[in-house]
């Protein structure tokens, strides 16, 4: 079986779905990723350089793209075609509509995007575009469509962009459950540490952590918060380093940047904090979940998932510190239930977010 995956840079593949590409590998098929490279081509994969950016780069950069993709699935002729993130996704159905070989196109909606989240006549305008493009792109045959969360797919389905019958649902992007696991959690520090990794974005909800941080340091709360992510400029909801000029200056927030080692924060954390506007299934939850941590996040579609019962957690309002702020101090002055939380988040992540987990649903809509 010949496998192209195609998606928008190799550091998000190789974080979020290189082991399902390794475990396609092991089972003996052929598998081509199609990038933009920012770090260097993968071993076992048989890697083809795509000049594909995020952000738009101009209309004739934007045809360049969709004319390397054209030749690339055309000369490879793949059983299947894996696209992961919006503008592969709407590239590569597009090209589905117009080729009449033997190929089963898949599609991974991985979030609804930032635009989807504003308003205005610009941003509406906008959102219609991509819902046409939809539409045209998924209303083929060997079409499947696969969501990381019940809302997204409902929302594609009400409107009318994919029939129910080529949808599935996977459980996001997995987690190494040997990596994450963490015994004997302490919550008797003195201090108890909230953690937000994610992007620095607005619509991730990282002014409402740090407002619930200014609040803390002048409440003289025992409580540390910790800043991993960095910037993306390129993002609608982009914010600058200046905006975080005034939170710098807190002496309960340290703001560590970029992290590769998730895993080593998560370890030294006591409650994972995500007040995201919205989610496909936060990867850093996911995480979270697996190191077993309690979990403090937005009823949003995305993050409720990963809270569907007080037993694993908090929900709060969404862009409302007021309401962050109470789940946060609930978690200070109660820390006797912190430690069941997040054993059964560490259950839950056993049963539905491994690896293995995660693959095995994949086999059944690539139906090896």
């Amino acid at each position: 079986m010949k496998i192209l995956f195609i998606i928008n840079n190799d550091t998000f593949f190789k974080s979020h779905f290189l082991h399902i590409a390794q475990a396609l590998v092991e089972n003996g098929h052929e598998v081509h990723l199609a990038t933009n490279f920012i770090e260097m081509p993968i071993d076992k994969l048989i890697c083809h350089k795509l000049d594909i950016h995020r952000s738009s780069k101009g209309i004739f950069s934007e045809v360049f793209t969709f004319y390397q993709l054209l030749k690339l699935i055309f000369k490879l002729r793949p059983n299947i075609v894996h696209s992961f993130t919006i503008k592969p996704v709407l590239y590569v159905g597009f090209i589905s509509r117009f080729y009449f070989g033997d190929v089963k196109f898949i599609y991974t909606i991985t979030g609804m995007g930032s635009v989807f989240l504003k308003g205005g006549l610009y941003y509406k305008f906008i959102k219609k575009i991509i819902g046409l493009f939809y539409k045209f792109s998924f209303n083929n045959r060997n079409t499947s469509v696969v969501f990381e969360n019940c809302d997204d797919m409902q929302f594609f389905i009400s409107e009318d962009y994919v029939n129910t019958s080529k949808c599935y649902i996977v459980n996001g992007a997995g987690v190494d459950l040997d990596l994450f696991l963490v015994e004997n959690r302490s919550y008797n520090d003195h201090k108890l540490v909230f953690s937000f990794v994610a992007r620095l974005l607005r619509d991730k909800g990282i002014f409402e952590f740090l407002e619930c941080a200014r609040r803390c340091n002048n409440l003289r709360y025992p409580a540390k918060f910790l800043v991993v992510g960095d910037f993306d400029e390129n993002n609608p909801s982009a914010i600058s380093p200046e905006e975080l000029n005034d939170y710098r200056e807190l002496t309960n927030v340290s703001f560590l940047g970029f992290c590769k080692d998730i895993h080593l924060i998560y370890k030294n954390s006591n409650v994972a904090v995500l007040p995201s506007y919205r989610e496909g299934l936060p990867k850093s939850l996911i995480e979270a979940a697996a190191s077993s941590l309690p979990i403090i996040t937005t009823d949003v579609p995305g993050c409720r998932q990963m809270v569907p019962s007080p037993q694993h957690g908090y929900l709060v309002l969404p862009r409302s510190a007021d309401s962050l702020f109470q789940a946060i101090k609930d978690c200070i002055f109660n820390r006797n239930i912190l430690q069941s939380i997040g054993e059964s988040n560490r259950e839950r992540a056993v049963m539905y977010f491994s690896y293995k987990a995660v693959f095995d649903q994949y086999k059944k809509i690539y139906f090896l």
